[in-house]
């Protein structure tokens, strides 16, 4: 008879980490997420979530209502010339999703990081920081 080991080490609480996490603990796997990262990164480039496919993994996730609240609404973009001339534009269609929010607001609504032993399918052990040092060359 084979045992099943239902534990799961992710590496990097960023976007996918988190959500992979998500399904592994409502599967029933034991989750631990661990970041070298000492916490949240601040800063990235907007996230869109476009289409049915997208909205209704976010709802069975249980964030999109928070994932709309805070959303950009990112519209049409214009990129211009020293001299305020149009160069290129993208129209609001090209340029955002339905939900689209910046990167920094979507690490805390998947809840990605934070203080371990808060354990469950939405909440895996985390641990944050440097977990290897490296000897200086």
């Amino acid at each position: 008879m084979v045992k099943s080991n239902r534990t799961v080490l992710i590496s990097g609480a960023s976007v996918a980490g988190p959500a992979l996490a998500f399904w592994l603990g409502r599967a029933g796997y034991d989750v631990t997420i661990v970041e070298r990262a000492p916490g949240l990164r601040e800063g990235g480039y907007a996230v869109d979530f476009r289409g049915q496919t997208h909205l209704s993994v976010l709802k069975r996730m249980g964030i999109l209502p928070d994932l709309e609240a805070l959303q950009t609404h990112g519209g049409a973009m214009r990129f211009i010339n020293e001299r305020g001339r149009t160069r290129l534009y993208l129209p609001a269609e090209f340029a955002g999703g339905d939900v689209e929010v910046r990167r920094t607001d979507l690490s805390p609504a998947s809840d990605r990081c934070g203080a371990p032993g808060d354990r469950g399918p939405q909440h895996p052990d985390r641990i944050c920081g440097p977990l290897v040092q490296h000897p200086a060359r």
